[in-house]
């Protein structure tokens, strides 16, 4: 059977099951903020009861003085993804809730902490530009804010032959700058 022709009943389990894979915490609730699923990492950041908690079947925040604001913003939720930044008071964090309008009065919201680490998953730069190996350690690390020495570091090998690979890069590329470099492979880039 086609896998775009399954009935919604035999795609769910599917869907439950690649949804539960993901580390962000995935919830979907109605406008009155009831609980309708969440995958393993939202059962789990309900369970932690900050900033989010479970009161009955609704999540609200764990400060009761954002549950207006986290109400609204789930209220107001549309097709285009909006965030929202609730305080984490025992981690002296913040964290951020993405909410987008399902069908059926529902909304999705997707939750991390303020800096978390996603793991970012390239495409292949090989294919893309023609980058070795080598340059395309490179280029990722410098696209992920480490200096030259940093990945030298990393790499185990010298800054000079560091140097010489992002002079390969930045030609291949057509960039001269690091900021170049940045904007001409982010779209390039997923994050997990």
């Amino acid at each position: 059977m086609n896998p775009a022709l399954m009935w919604a009943g035999e795609a769910a389990p599917v869907l439950e099951t690649w949804l539960g894979l993901d580390r962000r915490a995935r919830l979907i609730v109605s406008d009155e903020l009831g609980l309708q699923w969440s995958n393993a990492a939202g059962r789990s950041l309900l369970d932690r009861r900050d900033p989010l908690v479970l009161c009955g079947l609704a999540v609200r925040p764990r400060n009761p003085a954002e549950n207006r604001r986290f109400q609204d913003f789930v209220r107001r939720a549309s097709s285009e993804m909006s965030v929202l930044c609730l305080s984490d008071h025992h981690r002296e964090k913040h964290m951020l809730a993405a909410a987008v309008r399902l069908p059926n009065r529902l909304v999705g919201l997707t939750a991390c902490f303020a800096g978390e680490a996603l793991a970012p998953h390239w495409a292949d730069l090989r294919e893309a530009f023609g980058l070795t190996a080598s340059e395309r350690e490179i280029a990722q690390g410098l696209s992920s804010g480490l200096t030259a020495e940093a990945v030298a570091q990393k790499l185990g090998t010298s800054v000079k032959t560091v140097r010489t690979h992002i002079r390969h890069v930045y030609s291949k590329l057509g960039v001269s700058s690091r900021e170049e470099l940045f904007h001409k492979l982010t779209p390039y880039m997923m994050l997990d």
